[in-house]
């Protein structure tokens, strides 16, 4: 048996599912202590800057900020590390 749902039940599950997403999210990372390592945390889950900005009340534009000064703060660790 093959149920057909309207745009507007479709809609109403997207939202729910968000709203399940972003109580879960905010349960994994309550104890994580700085907003830095909120943002890896996240980051590494797979999650869109515009995402994770917008869990964590941030601009897209402070979350790319702190995740290119992390790349380069890592990867100039790896290359002083390497010599």
């Amino acid at each position: 048996m093959t149920e057909s749902f309207d745009e507007q039940t479709l809609v109403e599950i997207n939202r729910k599912l968000d709203t399940i997403i972003r109580l879960l999210i905010s349960i994994l990372i309550k104890d994580i202590p700085s907003e830095k390592e909120k943002i890896i945390f996240l980051s590494r889950l797979d999650m869109k800057n515009v995402e994770i900005a917008k869990i964590l009340g941030k601009n897209r534009k402070a979350v790319d900020t702190a995740l290119s000064r992390m790349r380069k703060s890592s990867s100039s660790k790896s290359k002083t590390s390497k010599t």
